[in-house]
Formats: structure tokens, sequence, C-alpha cells
């Protein structure tokens, strides 16, 4: 099995056992589960993003030109968001229960998507322009996820007590970070 491979499927696994992890959590209200999920996230991370850069740098294109390398682009704007997010405010830990499952579920869909690396670029990709669209589309999709992600748990904490969601800030906290992630 080939190196990129092999890599990639171990991001997803590891994403897969973040998922479980953050779902788990919420379930049983044990913040030791949202850390495993956290720190099982962000080993996957690595992975992933070693994928992206073995893809690039095997033929000098850009990796973003089919559909599963554009589904990997936007899972690693969204983790490397929800990442910095996660470690920069240690009070939303349970934001992960709607990022990471929709991680998970699209890399896996990426790879079974995944092709050979293009050995050519279209002649309507090789505009500077191509790189303010790619990353301007991943940061809006990672900005959505997160930002649906907070509102899931704005809804949790105002219908439920107790546990996690005491822990949790306030709504109005919640709902201001949710809007700087849309605004």
């Amino acid at each position: 099995m080939k190196t990129e491979l092999m890599l990639f499927w171990i991001a997803v696994s590891l994403y897969g056992v973040s998922t479980f992890s953050y779902i788990f959590g919420l379930i049983a209200k044990q913040d030791k589960l949202f850390t495993i999920g956290l720190f099982s996230g962000l080993a996957g991370f690595f992975p992933h993003v070693t994928v992206i850069a073995l893809r690039w740098s095997a033929t000098g294109i850009s990796p973003f030109i089919s559909i599963s390398e554009s589904i990997t682009l936007g899972v690693f704007m969204t983790m490397l968001f929800f990442l910095v997010f996660q470690f920069s405010t240690k009070r939303v830990r349970p934001l992960g229960v709607l990022v990471m499952p929709v991680a998970f579920v699209l890399m896996g869909w990426a790879g079974t998507l995944m092709k050979e690396v293009a050995a050519t670029l279209a002649p309507a990709m090789q505009s500077g322009w191509i790189w303010v669209h790619i990353v301007g589309a991943s940061a809006g999709f990672a900005s959505v996820l997160i930002a649906a992600g907070l509102g899931l748990l704005y809804l949790l904490k105002e219908k439920k007590s107790g546990g996690v969601y005491d822990r949790l800030p306030d709504l109005a906290t919640i709902d201001m970070f949710s809007y700087r992630f849309v605004a």
C-alpha cells in the first residue's frame, strides 16, 4: 500500500476515534472523553497534513483538482480552525460533537473517491485567482461548520442542564462565538 493512502486512512481512523469519543462524551457527560476526542483529532491532523503535502509534491500541482482533494482540503481547513479554536478557548470542548463526525464522514467519502494525482492543470485553473477562491471557499466551509456546531451547543445548553452543559459558557458567549465564525 502506498504511504499516502496508508497515512490517509490513519487520519480517517483517528478522526473516527475522535468522533466516537465526542459522541460518547456527550452521552456519558464525561470531560475525559472530550479530551481524548480532541487529542485523537489532533493526532489525525498530522497525517492529514502529510497526505496533502505528499499529493502536492508528487506533481507540483495544487491539491484541489479532484473532488476528493477538494473535500480533503475543506476538512483540513475545518480541522485547522477547530483545533486552533479548541486550544485557544478551552470552555467549548463539546464542539467536536458536530465537527468531528462531519470531518470523519467527509474524509471517508473522499477516500472512496480518491484517484491518482493529476498530471496537468486545466487552463482555467492556472490563474492566481484560483488561490483566492480555494482559500476563501475552504475557510467559509470551515467557519460555517464550526458555527453550526456552536449552534447545536447553544440549543443543547438552552434545553438541558447538569454535567457537561453546566461547564459550557453562557448562551450569550456561545452566540457571540457562533456569530464571529459566520460574520
